[in-house]
């Protein structure tokens, strides 16, 4: 039930179907060097150095999608079962990037912040 309310909530928040597909010009210019650089726009997962996966447009590992997500206020009560499904959802991804970013963050993103002039 609580997922459910969560997917509503993303759905009211953003105002689009939590399956519409985003486009490069609906991001912030700062998301979308970050998001070429990391996946060049596509829905990848990757095992990372450390050995835990990183998810689609903006690369995230879970527990930092988690923390940012709760951190931000976008998704205050997540668990991280609906972390799982939500992770791959670009729209929420996008939201706590800009959050992300606009609080000092990029450095979780330090080789791209780094190419892209974010840091």
């Amino acid at each position: 039930m609580k997922t459910i309310l969560v997917l509503v909530f993303v759905l009211f928040a953003f105002r689009v179907s939590a399956w519409e597909p985003m486009n490069f010009s609906q991001l912030d210019i700062r998301a979308q060097k970050l998001a070429a650089c990391e996946s060049g726009f596509r829905p990848v997962v990757i095992v990372d150095s450390n050995g835990l996966k990183s998810y689609n447009w903006f690369q995230f590992q879970l527990a930092t999608f988690i923390s940012f997500g709760k951190d931000s206020g976008i998704l205050p009560d997540i668990t991280e079962k609906e972390a799982r499904i939500l992770i791959h959802n670009p729209w929420v991804q996008s939201a706590i990037v800009e959050w992300a970013l606009d609080n000092g963050l990029a450095h979780h993103w330090w080789n791209c912040a780094r190419v892209t002039g974010l840091l």
